[in-house]
């Protein structure tokens, strides 16, 4: 639908009965063509074709663009994120499709962080059966969630302890003002009055 829409358009994708004037906002947004044979800027050109072709007011392609520097790109990177996107997708124009990970793509974006108190654990599945699979924590703000990534097997087996104050990382907020995204990025030792002060 637009940026900072994901919740409303996850929303309207989800409802078993169609709803045709939400339906109306959403585009379908292309970015790569996976079975074209060319190089990336040829596939550039292929999907403009495509789009032109169509004709249709719900399939666009996500616009592309070439940087010549670094300050150029910290200058597009900010102003992404100033307009309410998560960040940038780099591209080698002169790479071939290739399914899965490769350094001829990676995502850049900028992370924001926060503190939030534990408030309880929430015991793992599968390779982390018998350690811990999330924690869930709440902010100064009251606003509970759960943090399920970017712990270590060791803080897995030894989490951090109910009441403990935790910094995360996040990518953004929901509309209902949850952290995106979040994952756990350290322990911290300020006591929970310190954090809603600061706040």
């Amino acid at each position: 639908m637009a940026r900072a829409q994901f919740q409303p358009t996850l929303s309207c994708i989800s409802k078993i009965n169609i709803d045709e004037d939400c339906w109306k906002k959403v585009r379908f947004m292309i970015f790569d063509l996976p079975k074209h044979g060319g190089i990336f800027t040829t596939r550039i050109k292929a999907m403009a074709q495509l789009v032109k072709k169509t004709n249709s007011p719900y399939f666009a392609m996500i616009k592309q663009f070439k940087l010549n520097n670094t300050e150029q790109l910290e200058s597009k990177l900010n102003s992404i994120i100033t307009r309410k996107g998560e960040g940038l997708m780099l591209h080698r124009g002169s790479a071939f499709y290739h399914a899965g990970r490769t350094a001829n793509i990676m995502k850049l974006k900028k992370y924001q962080d926060a503190e939030a108190r534990v408030i309880a654990h929430i015991s793992g599945k599968g390779k982390y059966t018998g350690k811990l699979g999330a924690i869930k924590v709440v902010m100064p703000n009251s606003i509970a969630f759960k943090i399920g990534s970017g712990f270590s097997d060791e803080e897995r087996a030894n989490p951090p302890a109910l009441g403990s104050i935790i910094t995360y990382k996040y990518n953004g907020k929901t509309q209902a003002g949850i952290p995106r995204f979040a994952r756990f990025f350290r322990l911290r030792n300020e006591k929970l009055e310190t954090l809603a002060t600061q706040d």
